[in-house]
């Protein structure tokens, strides 16, 4: 059982009448979702994943807010090598951040077709409505890692200087080359013992924001045990994370809870 939490600052009704909506802008073509059941005032039932996904909510913040909590048994895997709860995990926090963004006003960013070679890299492009040098300095200051995809962010812009996100397994671990508020390019540790990438991001004004331009390189028979497609939803759900904290959600431990798996 996978069990998810998420904060929105949205009333519980607009919630309920986007679930039950059948044309839901924030899913994934790759992801089928049933008609919406209503099972009480504040919960719903959707079909997905051969089976079905349990989503409550209460109200916080005096009826400005709401807490929604996901409930799922997953029978059918979404993704190719991976079992139904390990490509489920990974579906979840990325369906509930559009979710979220859809219901608050942000923009969902552009996400890449899954099924591609795995020795092919990943690339990922999204505009945002901030300053070039807002958006570096959101993917360079430890503080701001923190707040959407880092878990203690260690950071060094000189030349083999730290960058760790401080994940358990794959990530960052070194600066390679960096032009201020332009390009930062790192490392990238797989799990699979030898299996090394690099990732590049690329920063540029764009009509009156910025642009970011997200390449990871290195996929190939070694790239750890995480097929590339989970890496497209993972990558897009940071950057969708970050689009929600440019815009003022506030940091994404705040807002999110983490997929947990139940008995």
């Amino acid at each position: 059982m996978l069990i998810y939490m998420v904060r929105l600052r949205v009333p519980a009704a607009r919630l309920s009448e986007a679930l039950m909506d059948t044309d839901r802008p924030w899913s994934l073509p790759e992801v089928t979702l049933g008609q919406a059941e209503r099972v009480s005032a504040n919960a719903v039932r959707l079909a997905a994943g051969g089976s079905s996904a349990d989503i409550s909510w209460n109200e916080e913040d005096g009826g400005r807010g709401c807490r929604m909590v996901v409930r799922h048994d997953p029978k059918e895997a979404l993704l190719p090598r991976q079992s139904p709860e390990e490509s489920w995990r990974e579906a979840w926090p990325f369906l509930v951040v559009r979710l979220k963004s859809f219901l608050e006003g942000v923009a969902l960013l552009e996400v890449p077709p899954l099924g591609g070679p795995d020795g092919a890299e990943v690339t990922l492009s999204a505009h945002f409505p901030v300053s070039p040098e807002r958006l570096f300095a959101a993917l360079t200051d430890p503080k701001e890692l923190d707040a959407w995809i880092a878990d203690g962010a260690k950071v060094d812009l000189s030349p083999g200087g730290a960058y760790d996100y401080a994940w358990r397994q794959d990530g960052p671990a070194h600066v390679l080359a960096v032009d201020p508020n332009r390009t930062l390019e790192t490392d990238w540790r797989f799990s699979t013992a030898g299996a090394e990438g690099r990732v590049t991001w690329t920063v540029g004004p764009e009509d009156g924001g910025a642009r970011l331009t997200l390449v990871h390189h290195g996929f190939g028979a070694r790239h750890g045990n995480w097929p590339r497609d989970a890496y497209i939803w993972g990558w897009a759900d940071f950057l969708q994370a970050l689009a929600l904290y440019l815009a003022g959600a506030g940091p994404a431990d705040a807002w999110r809870g983490p997929v947990a798996a139940a008995k």
